[in-house]
This record gives C-alpha cells, sequence and structure tokens, in this order.
C-alpha cells in the first residue's frame, strides 16, 4: 500500500466474495461488501441474515469512515466477534467495508480466545481474496438551476473533477454534484458566484 491523499481512501472493489472458515466442528462462512453508507451496510446485512437465516449467529462489522462504524457480536459472548472484525478493518485503514461472518455452531466450544481468533481470522481471510484500491472522498451537494446556465455549471463541475449523479429535469433542474474533498473550496468559491449572480443556488447539502 502506498501514502494515501488527503482526499483518497482504501476500499474493497465493488464485487461480492465469499471463504469459510473450520475450527473444531464450527463453520464461519464470511462475506464481504463495498458499501458506500450506514444504510446500504445495514440493508446488506439484512439480507446477509435472511440468507443464513439457519446460521447460529450472524455477526458483522462495517467502517464507511473514521466516526461511522458500527459491529454486533449477534449473541455471542460481548466482544468475541464484531469487535475482532472491526479491528482487522480499521487495522487495514479500510472504509466503505462491510464483512458478515455466520457461524454454524459444531458442538464444541471454542472459548473466549478461540472464538475471537476465528472471527479475526475469517476477516483476514476474505480481505485475501479481494481486491484492495484506492477512491476518492467526494463531497456532495445538490444544485438547483435553469435550463440556460445548465451547460456553465456542467462545465464548472468538470473543471474540478467532478461528477454529475442523480438528476431531475422539471421546471427546473435539480442535480446531484460530487466534488473531491480537496478541490471543494475552489468549488465552492465559484458556485457562490454564481449564486450571487442569480445562475444557481444550492438545493440541499450532505455531507
Amino acid at each position: 500500500m502506498h501514502n494515501l491523499k488527503d482526499d483518497q481512501f482504501y476500499t474493497v472493489e465493488h464485487t461480492e466474495s465469499s471463504t469459510e472458515l473450520n475450527v473444531k466442528g464450527s463453520r464461519f462462512i464470511t462475506n464481504i461488501f463495498h458499501v458506500r453508507s450506514k444504510r446500504e451496510a445495514e440493508d446488506r446485512y439484512d439480507r446477509m441474515r435472511r440468507k443464513y437465516h439457519d446460521a447460529t449467529h450472524n455477526c458483522y462489522a462495517y467502517r464507511i469512515n473514521e466516526n461511522v462504524y458500527r459491529y454486533s457480536d449477534d449473541g455471542e459472548p460481548a466482544g468475541t466477534a464484531g469487535r475482532p472484525i472491526l479491528q482487522i478493518l480499521e487495522h487495514k485503514n479500510l472504509h466503505q467495508v462491510l464483512i458478515v461472518v455466520s457461524r454454524y455452531f459444531g458442538g464444541t466450544k471454542l472459548g473466549i480466545g478461540n472464538l475471537s481468533r476465528a472471527y479475526a481470522d475469517s476477516a483476514k481471510q476474505i480481505l485475501e481474496q479481494v481486491k484492495i484500491i484506492v477512491k476518492i472522498k467526494y463531497k456532495t451537494i445538490s444544485l438547483l438551476t435553469d435550463y440556460d446556465h445548465m451547460s456553465e455549471i456542467l462545465m464548472l463541475v468538470n473543471k474540478f473533477s467532478g461528477t454529475i449523479g442523480k438528476t431531475d429535469y422539471t421546471e427546473k433542474v435539480i442535480f446531484s454534484v460530487q466534488i473531491p474533498f480537496s478541490k471543494f473550496t475552489r468549488f465552492q468559491e465559484e458556485i457562490n458566484s454564481m449564486i450571487n449572480r442569480g445562475f444557481v443556488k444550492f438545493h440541499s447539502e450532505d455531507t
């Protein structure tokens, strides 16, 4: 891994992958996903719970960024499942990643130490099967403008290496814009100039 710029982060390639680890008769089936938000992570986890509805435990951890993360032991002794998975994500400095480990109990209790190790090893194993990539952090805003000034705004977005997301065409045009964090301050200065001239206005703003 190389040094990251301020608006870059490590994540996993957008693909689904699974592995299995067997420890003293217990099966640990692990799935990993690239997820872009808390809602997406929890929706994906719910799907895994339904898929592995007969598992003894469905434990998980996700990390969207340094401040947005969550984990669950799902009935395992506290601190033996979700937390070890999260620690692997933190150690690898991964963002926008969800790992779900579904355990089928094999009849032999593993003990606290071995259980924590099994969940950590499951997370390590799945990460060896996927490609870790570098992505850019974006600031997302929603803009409202009229059709006459839309091309001028799109040129500005392109100037700052931004992308256009969802667009609604009604009497006005409302569209979502993503600008790299490192370029957002300069972009905002120019878009504010357009706001002052009445060409555009913020429809909403999200971080």
